[in-house]
């Protein structure tokens, strides 16, 4: 569930609402359907190879462990006690704590800032920046209405990133 927040940028709520039927892993797309999305409008965002092989890894784990195929309208991502996410609550964020810890990730970043769940959100933003992603790509994948608000709160360059912008120039 981490490295499906990192990879495709989804909210809590829209990841964790998420079906089987919401993922074609054959094609590599997630499809976020508008009632779990802020703005109700209905996204479809690429996956990369290697979250596509870990959930299809998920969906075998899944099925051992039901002793039956999940079925299409099933969760995909389950609590420690097998039941569906209904919010971010301490619970998850004591998960991801520790998920913290065993990566030595300290809960502060290098300005003072808290890392939680949604600083994921940010991360994503803000690799795709670091990438040379344009802005409108980011927005869109993010599901803002504005590139304003993708390039003011979600991409956090740093001097090196600025570095390599101006060691481009020839």
């Amino acid at each position: 569930m981490w490295m499906a927040f990192l990879e495709t940028g989804a909210r809590w709520s829209e990841l964790t609402k998420t079906r089987w039927a919401d993922w074609d892993l054959e094609q590599r797309t997630l499809v976020l359907r508008a009632e779990n999305t802020k703005s109700k409008k209905r996204r479809v965002l690429p996956l990369r190879e290697q979250l596509a092989v870990v959930l299809k890894g998920l969906r075998v784990t899944q099925e051992r462990l039901l002793g039956r195929a999940p079925s299409p309208s099933e969760p995909v991502f389950l609590s420690p006690e097998a039941v569906k996410w209904m919010k971010a609550t301490n619970n998850a964020m004591r998960l991801f704590r520790r998920v913290l810890k065993r990566a030595e990730i300290p809960r502060l970043d290098t300005e003072g800032r808290k890392i939680d769940i949604h600083s994921l959100r940010h991360t994503f933003g803000s690799r795709l920046a670091r990438n040379g992603v344009g802005l409108v790509q980011v927005q869109r994948l993010m599901g803002h209405s504005d590139p304003k608000l993708t390039a003011q709160v979600y991409t956090h360059l740093d001097v090196e990133d600025l570095r390599q912008a101006v060691n481009t120039v020839s």
